[in-house]
């Protein structure tokens, strides 16, 4: 059964990296993604940052480097604990960046379960020298719930520095009003004040 679950997180990374499945972010996300080495709640890929996936100053787009870790860290959860489902706590440290074509090594390892949660960290690196790019941890559910509760979602800017903002978001059981979950972002803007 275990071999199973590291087999299908295997083969689902490597689909979405052929774009064989999957929305198309992931799809370009991954794009050329390779394992290098796998087993149960580790993974180790290789990447070529492309030059689709830049930013206006030639860099590897952090949100591009965000859905990597995403998705590479929650294959690697499945390859232990089995199916994965959303993010509950989501969050990345940014060291450096890297450039059209630069050799990448990207390692997830699944740190634990608890109850219906499971965690992931994810390091980021280029290949050759090591050196840092981003890490990533992460907590997500591990099973869904059979509920089809609505749900209300509010999202609103609570800060604002100049090229920096910050936003809140709440998600509340829309019968009840019962807080489900808290989500706060800095988001860097590439051009421009905030407004």
């Amino acid at each position: 059964m275990k071999d199973n679950k590291l087999q299908e997180s295997q083969k689902w990374l490597e689909d979405h990296s052929k774009g064989v499945i999957g929305s198309e972010l992931v799809t370009s996300t991954l794009e050329g993604l390779q394992v290098v080495a796998s087993h149960e709640g580790f993974f180790r890929c290789h990447f070529l940052v492309p030059s689709s996936l830049l930013d206006q100053r030639g860099n590897w787009h952090i949100g591009a480097i965000a859905t990597l870790i995403d998705s590479v860290g929650a294959a690697t959860a499945h390859s232990l604990f089995g199916p994965i489902r959303a993010s509950v706590d989501f969050i990345i440290s940014y060291f450096s960046t890297a450039k059209f074509q630069e050799e990448i090594e990207i390692e997830a390892k699944a740190v634990r379960g608890q109850g219906k949660l499971v965690g992931f960290m994810v390091e980021v690196k280029r290949k050759g020298s090591g050196e840092l790019i981003a890490i990533g941890s992460a907590w997500k559910l591990a099973r869904r719930s059979d509920s089809h509760e609505e749900i209300e979602i509010e999202a609103k800017v609570v800060g604002n520095q100049g090229k920096l903002i910050a936003f809140r978001v709440e998600v509340r059981k829309k019968s009840s009003g019962e807080l489900i979950a808290i989500g706060k972002q800095w988001m860097a803007i590439s051009s421009g004040k905030a407004k």
